[in-house]
């Protein structure tokens, strides 16, 4: 039994040193957010009002300014729509020159973004290897660097994500979890057998 327990022990043990480890390094160096994540671009106050009435079925709207001038942020049941305020109608996405001046002043002063080397589509490329894709209909961006990606990394060894195959993860989490409990039963069954141990040398001495 005692073998038995050293075993699914240092099975165990990788699990939590991984997640120990992990934990630890998220705290100290603070990658910020993981790749893919979601941020929303800055706003500015509308310079003169405007009145928008809702069609139905809108659940969000934002009515704001940038540099590119007014918009009108709609979320429906099918996704966001974006608009301009005085037509009403669907705002055409940014030209090269305007891109890289939204973006610039969105992302321009955070650490880590160099200089805009190239312009593609609805994306950017810096000269510190960031890239930024911009997600017109919802007004939102999202950043990739080595960063991102080792942030990325860190959280999913956190979280048991080890593979980042939700499947695969799946099982690695049973089979800790059945490696956690073999390891406490047989941790209990091996206090039971030494607290029953002095009273049967008791009755061979008697």
């Amino acid at each position: 039994m005692r073998r038995a327990h050293r075993f699914f022990g240092l099975l165990a043990v990788v699990p939590l040193l991984a997640w120990l480890v992990s934990g630890v390094a998220l705290v100290v160096m603070d990658p910020g957010p993981s790749e893919g994540t979601e941020v929303l671009l800055p706003m500015r106050p509308l310079a003169r009002s405007v009145t928008v009435r809702p069609e139905p079925g809108v659940h969000e709207v934002r009515l704001f300014s940038t540099v590119l001038g007014q918009h009108l942020i709609q979320r429906t049941e099918f996704g966001w729509r974006h608009l301009d305020p005085v037509t009403g109608e669907l705002k055409p996405a940014p030209a090269e020159e305007e891109l890289r001046g939204l973006l610039e002043e969105a992302f321009g002063d955070s650490d880590g973004f160099g200089e805009i080397s190239l312009v593609a589509a609805d994306s950017v490329v810096t000269t510190t290897g960031r890239v930024i894709t911009l997600d017109w209909s919802a007004f939102t961006a999202s950043y990739k660097d080595d960063t991102t990606r080792l942030a990325g990394i860190l959280r999913r060894v956190h979280g048991l994500g080890l593979s980042g195959i939700p499947i695969v993860d799946g099982w690695l989490m049973i089979v800790a979890g059945v490696l956690g409990s073999a390891l406490a039963l047989l941790g209990l069954g091996l206090l039971f057998r030494e607290e029953g141990a002095p009273e049967r040398d008791g009755r061979r001495g008697s």
